[in-house]
């Protein structure tokens, strides 16, 4: 058999499948994370174990050898369907497509054809007759076939064909890259079936040997070139689950007779359409939908949608676009629809607080009769944290014009916001300097336990000491006497001193805040280890309008928070002081009277 050309070519291919089949699986191994990758390479293996029994098969000289090598045969041949309709669905569906209950269904008929391979000498359901003969220069096991083969093969072809049509109907529509990879697969598992189908039947005068497994080590090369040439496991149609069926954005896909070919979960949710919907024309869809008459003016560009979700009102942003092949000729087009909510809700909000700034500055100008420098230093100081506000906001405003993904606008939202928090907390403090000029100033006293007004400020610092990643350390003993204050101003004094401690250190420098009894008095002491001051700015810290010299470009504010504070503490009958050093940090401490005994 050895010398003759035929068994030479023979040994030669099969040999060439189990290399292939090899370089399939260690190719596949190092993508086994795609979709349908693992699949692959349990396909790769049932070629393999296949291709290595035939090819034992054929060197045996006893029919009883030969038939041992035929059942090892078969133990490949019969995982290959399986493993290969399992690689269609995952491959275009992604790795939820089949569950192990669908699988151990899918491996019933193959389970049960090897167990009757391998004890058909007792029942005889998968063949009869079994002699040795020969045919060309092999020497061959001659058998008749019976039903349960014959059940076996359909179950084959079934499954085969199967996957041919999951990938053919999903892969050939979209786009080129996808329909390249079709051919590639479809023409991989082709080719095997092809000569299957000619040996069974015999329909080409050549030595009655069972080349399956050689075509398949084309098939090998098939994939082989799809993996290098056309990225198979790389650009793989399941970008469809990883990106569309995760968006946010709901994305609507319509061919050029308006027939729905496509859309996510997102777009189902807003528009209120069943994925039993594709296939239907636009028309149809807008009679029992009207939010779809918008989709079908299906004008480019942007337009506003309000729609209610769930008793909630929320507004979208639907832009509609042709979709063109590489030859430019239009093949569908898509509408998206983004979420503007939040954009719209803060648009809102920026207006109700443009309208407070207008009513506070209004206040403010009358209190600035009696202060004249009020107005420049209000135009000065307003317009610093004014400045964020209106470029994020325009920024904002270009990006949602031209973005798909919302990461960027919340990033810009927030830009605005801090902002607008920074105009607030400058106005409060100069309607407090305002009312404490004026004589106006009130305090709302009431009995009250520190450890209420000192939780509530550590729990609203921590976002700010987090952001910097700076150790906020609370010294406070478990048992504290009341005092009789005022909680929202108290709570307005220790969050200017952390605020100031945090925005005068470096990151990661701790803050430490400790909370004692002396004599009569509950003394709160705030301590860091930041740039500190030198004696001149020491001198002036308390005025208002001051701030540090060398930061005044590094951090915004009027300068009016520690002037503010010590009004705050002298009108509760307290006092302020503090102890710092350039370059060593600073300790601001505060004393309040403890709740009088009565």
């Amino acid at each position: 058999m050895v010398n003759e050309p035929y068994a030479i070519f023979y040994q030669s291919a099969m040999a060439l499948s189990l290399l292939v089949s090899l370089g399939v699986i260690l190719l596949m191994w190092r993508r086994r994370r795609f979709p349908g990758a693992l699949a692959m390479i349990v396909l790769a293996a049932a070629t393999f174990i296949w291709t290595l029994g035939f090819l034992l098969e054929a060197y045996s000289d006893t029919l009883e050898r030969q038939l041992f090598f035929c059942s090892v045969g078969y133990l490949g041949s019969m995982s290959v369907p399986v493993a290969w309709f399992v690689f269609s669905l995952q491959y275009v569906s992604g790795s939820r497509a089949i569950t192990w209950r669908r699988l151990a269904l899918l491996c019933v008929v193959p389970l049960t054809t090897m167990a009757l391979v391998w004890t058909n000498e007792w029942h005889q359901l998968m063949w009869t007759d079994e002699r040795l003969t020969t045919s060309g220069p092999f020497l061959i096991t001659s058998k008749t076939y019976a039903p349960m083969f014959w059940i076996a093969m359909m179950y084959t072809y079934t499954l085969v064909l199967s996957g041919v049509f999951v990938l053919v109907r999903r892969l050939f529509v979209g786009p080129p890259l996808y329909a390249v990879q079709a051919v590639s697969l479809v023409v991989a598992v082709s080719l095997p079936l092809a000569w299957n189908f000619i040996y069974i039947f015999d329909l080409v005068p050549l030595p009655h040997k069972d080349l399956t497994p050689v075509a398949f080590a084309i098939s090998g090369m098939a994939i082989a070139l799809g993996v290098i040439r056309f990225r198979l496991f790389e650009a793989v149609p399941i970008a469809r689950e990883l990106i569309l069926d995760q968006m946010k954005d709901g994305v609507v896909v319509f061919d050029n007779n308006n027939r729905l070919l496509e859309l996510n979960p997102a777009a189902a949710r807003i528009l209120s359409v069943d994925y039993n919907a594709v296939g239907t024309e636009l028309h149809d869809l807008a009679r029992e939908l009207p939010v779809m008459e918008r989709l079908a003016e299906k004008c480019q560009g942007r337009k506003e949608l309000a729609l209610t979700l769930a008793g909630e009102k929320r507004f979208y942003e639907i832009e509609t676009m042709s979709m063109h092949d590489r030859q430019g000729v239009q093949v569908g087009w898509l509408a998206m629809l983004h979420d503007i909510t939040e954009r719209i809700r803060a648009e809102k909000r920026l207006n109700e607080l443009y309208e407070i700034e207008q009513r506070e500055r209004r206040e403010l100008e009358e209190i600035a009769q009696e202060r004249g420098l009020f107005i420049e230093v209000l135009a000065h100081e307003l317009w610093t944290p004014l400045t964020p506000v209106i470029a994020s906001m325009t920024l904002l405003n270009e990006t949602i014009s031209g973005s798909k993904a919302g990461t960027i606008e919340h990033r810009l939202v927030s830009n605005a916001m801090s902002g607008i928090d920074g105009l607030a907390s400058s106005v409060r403090d100069l309607l407090d300097l305002g009312r404490i000029s004026k004589g106006t100033f009130k305090l709302n006293k009431q009995p009250l336990h520190p450890k209420e007004v000192v939780d509530s400020a550590v729990l609203k610092f921590q976002d700010q000491a987090d952001k910097r990643e700076q150790q906020l350390i609370v010294d406070m003993p478990d048992e504290l006497p009341d005092i009789e204050a005022d909680p929202l101003r108290v709570h307005q004094v220790l969050m200017n001193l952390l605020a100031n401690a945090s925005k005068f250190s470096n990151a990661s420098e701790p803050i430490k805040l400790r909370v004692s009894v002396w004599e009569r008095s509950l003394v709160f002491d705030v301590e860091d280890r930041g740039i500190g001051m030198t004696r001149e700015e020491q001198q002036r810290l308390f005025k208002p309008y001051h701030t540090v010299r060398q930061d005044q470009h590094r951090f915004s504010g009027l300068g009016l928070g520690l002037a503010i504070s010590k009004e705050i503490v002298e009108s509760h009958g307290g006092s302020m002081w503090f102890s710092s050093e350039r370059g060593k940090g600073s300790t601001f401490s505060f004393s309040l009277p403890l709740q009088s005994r009565t």
